[in-house]
């Protein structure tokens, strides 16, 4: 009786089985990419297109790991020019508008990766329905409610007192949260 060889064809079978298996992951992986990019990416690239001419401001607008989809993240990754406070806001705003639409459980705030402050998903929706850009004391009542719905990634314990009435105080915690949220961790380039 001869001999069996060892490998042959099951070693061939089990090499293509596992490039089709890669295949198939990765294709899944790129459409999930695509599908966030689409959904998420593109009105946020409209958006910040409007808000050019302070400076540009880059956020990744994405999925819960690009899968979670009751979840967004704004991922603010950089600035160059001079946007303020207000422009990054302002766009933050804009595109909540843009979604308003779209039903979230949570927002979440993150810079350069880091995960930094939640926000109801509800409220969000709120604001991109009631925010007027052309409205100014729209803008100052948002920023005088805003702080108030914000809440940090650790224990989902509010970030500050959402009742505070004094103005100045408000506008301190709105301040505190724009640095508390990216000054620390994106990269400024100065436009030349």
């Amino acid at each position: 009786m001869p001999k069996r060889r060892r490998g042959g064809r099951s070693h061939w079978r089990l090499w293509l089985t596992l490039a089709v298996m890669t295949a198939c992951v990765a294709g899944a992986a790129v459409a999930v990419w695509k599908y966030n990019l689409r959904v998420l990416q593109a009105p946020m690239d409209h958006v910040l297109a409007d808000h050019a001419e302070n400076g540009r401001i880059s956020v990744r607008a994405h999925y819960r790991q690009y899968v979670h989809n009751d979840v967004l993240v704004l991922d603010l990754r950089g600035l160059s020019g001079e946007p303020t406070r207000m422009d990054i806001f302002s766009a933050m705003l804009d595109y909540a508008a843009a979604l308003k639409q779209t039903r979230f459980r949570e927002i979440i705030f993150a810079s350069n990766g880091r995960e930094k402050f939640a926000m109801d998903g509800a409220y969000f929706q709120q604001l991109g329905c009631d925010y007027k850009a052309s409205d100014p004391l729209a803008a100052l009542y948002v920023v005088w409610e805003f702080p108030g719905h914000i809440f940090d990634m650790q224990g989902r314990r509010p970030y500050f007192a959402p009742q505070d009435p004094d103005f100045a105080h408000r506008v301190d915690h709105f301040n505190r949260f724009m640095t508390d949220w990216y000054e620390k961790d994106v990269t400024v380039v100065e436009k030349k």
